[in-house]
């Protein structure tokens, strides 16, 4: 289920005084900028050029990966957490994600990388079958939160969040 959050009320308790309650208050609430020396929040988002967050310069690490897909990123993950400084991650997924039903678009991509770059049928149509599995989701909400639980488990002492962006009004709303 998901949930907006307009209003500070509504911040889980969790999430109280740590770099979410912050990235909630400057992207949902217009908060103004304050001024950050270093990245306070790790957020793992889509590559989707509609994800437009509004948070300060200085404030967060992003990683963007088709499918808001931290599968693949251990490494960059752990390195903001310890060498970053980073005190939170913020797992945010979004409505209207490609990667979702993504087999459904299997021929127009093929068609499209035949198309636009002269590739071999028999090449591209392997290549996207080779790919598929590690980036189709079924369901970017069910996808994003149990993206967010693996990391929790990862680090059970870092405050870690799923949301949803919603791209038909661009707020985050939070996956309960």
């Amino acid at each position: 289920m998901l949930k907006l959050i307009d209003k500070n009320e509504k911040i889980p308790n969790e999430y109280l005084n740590t770099p979410i309650k912050t990235l909630l208050e400057y992207h949902n609430f217009g908060k103004p900028f304050l001024e950050h020396s270093k990245p306070e929040l790790l957020i793992g988002t889509c590559m989707d050029y509609r994800i437009n967050l509004r948070i300060p310069p200085n404030y967060a690490f992003i990683i963007r990966n088709a499918g808001a897909s931290l599968r693949y990123n251990e490494f960059q993950i752990a390195f903001a957490l310890s060498v970053g400084g980073c005190k939170a991650i913020a797992v945010i997924g979004h409505t209207d994600c490609g990667m979702v039903n993504l087999s459904e678009k299997r021929s127009e991509f093929i068609e499209k990388m035949i198309k636009k770059f002269n590739y071999d049928k028999l090449a591209i149509e392997k290549y996207f079958d080779l790919h598929f599995p590690n980036n189709a989701i079924e369901n970017e909400i069910a996808f994003t939160k149990k993206q967010a639980d693996e990391l929790k488990q990862k680090y059970p002492n870092i405050p870690i969040i799923a949301l949803v962006y919603e791209v038909k009004d661009n707020l985050l709303y939070h996956i309960e």
